[in-house]
């Protein structure tokens, strides 16, 4: 009876055989030249065997070696006798590589790879070059550390996701070796995302810094530690152009602010849902976003031992190091909160909110439902949660509210070196008057 352990053995009759299976395509060139027990002269062959002569597994994986490398020897041989024209890189590859670890992997195995090599039909140099590289080990795959890379970048679970995708279907695959990527290459793919070029939609400039950002951040890790290349994405996009046109795309890229009209207007859709019984859940997130800034995750997100009488704690899911901070509470939704803060029963400012998705994001749902809204209401334009960010840092311009006051309360970085750099955070009681600047007034 056989028993496979290991690859490419058999054990058969306390024997070891050397097996290499005959891929499916090539079998009818291979056929038993005699009769024999199992098999009649002529009839084809499934794989290549031969007896290693001994019943230990040790000696066995040892004599393997060079048995396993001549029978694919013979299989590649036949492959381009019967398909000369077509050339399989990743084929080529696999093979090499394990040509080049069965006979030694030393300067004698490098040798005895490239004489191979250049046999290969229906291949240019340049791809003999990369094959050899490859097979050798002088070229590392930008697709390998991959997955260890991100394990280690401190993404969230979605962010994650986000980043592996990216950086696998897009940057891996467009250029597949790091040893062979050129910086002008680099900026056309750069241009290709700008323009919506070779297959990509049209992104905007914030996207595309971010995409390559990623990439970026993978290959300084990759930097030194598995490679030997130096990254060539740092400052690889192009100045952006300051025309008119430029400047029109960047506003129709950034979200839009919500004027104070739209926001009453949105409220009282808020009150029209549900077949005119409202959505409370929605109306609340609304009016939170509007008089406090924050991020949807930061609403989200927010527990009842970060809510004071007199401020909100962004401690949790703030995007950037300025996000984490604490907001007054504006007048006019402290009966708002304390409502919250009384009728919460799972310890969240919002409650109630079903976290029962993939990545666990207590926002999904309530995303959606805004968003049905402002399809209902017809808003026309880059608008979203996110946009009472814009609307609430308008308000605090229009007031004359200190940019660094506004941006702190907010969860911006601040710019300058003074106030960024060295500066703290702001007086409380200047923080308190900022935000009682801010009045919503419906129009009449």
């Amino acid at each position: 009876m056989a028993k496979s352990s290991g690859k490419y053995l058999v054990r058969q009759w306390n024997t070891w055989y050397a097996v290499v299976m005959i891929p499916k395509a090539l079998r009818p060139f291979f056929t038993h030249k005699k009769d024999g027990p199992r098999a009649k002269k002529g009839q084809m062959m499934t794989r290549l065997s031969q007896c290693l002569e001994t019943d230990s597994l040790e000696v066995a994986e040892l004599r393997k070696l060079p048995i396993v490398a001549k029978f694919k020897a013979r299989i590649s041989a036949v492959r381009q006798e019967t398909t000369p024209d077509k050339f399989d890189f990743d084929l080529e590859v696999q093979k090499a590589q394990e040509r080049f670890k069965a006979l030694g992997s030393d300067s004698d195995a490098a040798v005895h790879v490239g004489s191979q090599i250049n046999r290969i039909k229906g291949a240019s140099l340049e791809q003999k070059a990369d094959v050899y590289g490859l097979g050798t080990g002088e070229v590392t795959m930008t697709s390998t550390h991959v997955s260890n890379w991100i394990k280690q970048t401190g993404y969230n679970k979605k962010g994650k996701d986000e980043a592996e995708r990216f950086v696998r279907n897009n940057f891996c695959k467009r250029f597949p070796m790091f040893e062979v990527i050129e910086r002008g290459e680099l900026k056309i793919w750069v241009e290709d995302m700008l323009q919506g070029r070779d297959g990509y939609p049209k992104h905007s400039r914030r996207t595309v810094q971010r995409n390559v950002g990623l990439v970026t951040n993978y290959w300084e890790y990759c930097e030194d530690k598995y490679v030997k290349v130096d990254c060539l994405t740092r400052n690889i996009l192009p100045k952006q152009s300051k025309t008119s046109e430029a400047l029109q795309s960047q506003i129709a890229s950034s979200w839009h602010p919500y004027s104070v009209e739209q926001y009453f207007m949105l409220l009282d859709g808020a009150d029209q849902l549900r077949r005119g019984a409202g959505d409370q859940q929605v109306k609340d997130l609304i009016m939170l976003a509007a008089h406090t800034g924050c991020r949807l995750s930061e609403l989200c997100n927010m527990k009842l031992k970060d809510v004071t009488d007199e401020w909100l704690r962004v401690a949790d899911k703030a995007k950037t190091y300025s996000g984490f901070r604490e907001i007054p509470i504006h007048p006019d939704i402290q009966q708002l909160v304390q409502r919250l803060v009384d009728e919460s029963t799972d310890g969240y400012l919002m409650s109630g909110l079903s976290a029962n998705n993939k990545y666990e994001n207590r926002s999904i749902a309530v995303e959606k439902r805004f968003l049905r809204l402002l399809k209902k209401m017809n808003f026309k334009g880059n608008f979203a949660v996110h946009s009472f960010r814009a609307m609430l840092a308008n308000q605090f311009e229009n007031a004359g509210v200190e940019e660094n006051f506004a941006a702190r309360i907010i969860g911006h970085k601040v710019e300058s070196m003074t106030y960024g750099l060295y500066s703290g955070k702001i007086d409380w009681n200047n923080a308190v008057e900022a935000m009682r600047k801010i009045k919503y007034v419906r129009p009449l």
